[in-house]
């Protein structure tokens, strides 16, 4: 996360450090895709200032189509909902 996100995830928190009763109509959601067979190519990587294209920091990427599947969920209090997917 940006540092930009990390004040705004603070400032939406901290305006909401009172609620009580209200959280009971609050329904959190997130989504998430899963890859089947070959990897995406997502790779984390930390490099050193000028390491960014020497060969040890470098990796081959999947190029073609990656087979995979989106999963949905939300939870509120005291439910939660079933796991939604899609290919």
């Amino acid at each position: 996360m940006t540092p930009n996100h990390c004040r705004l995830r603070r400032e939406w928190c901290q305006s909401r450090a009172h609620w009580r009763t209200e959280w009971r109509s609050v329904v959190f959601s997130d989504e998430s895709r899963f890859c089947l067979g070959a990897s995406d190519g997502r790779v984390l990587v930390r490099r050193r200032p000028g390491e960014r294209l020497q060969p040890t920091c470098l990796r081959p990427r999947h190029t073609g189509t990656t087979p995979g599947v989106m999963v949905w969920g939300a939870m509120t209090t005291g439910a939660f909902s079933r796991l939604s997917h899609s290919s």
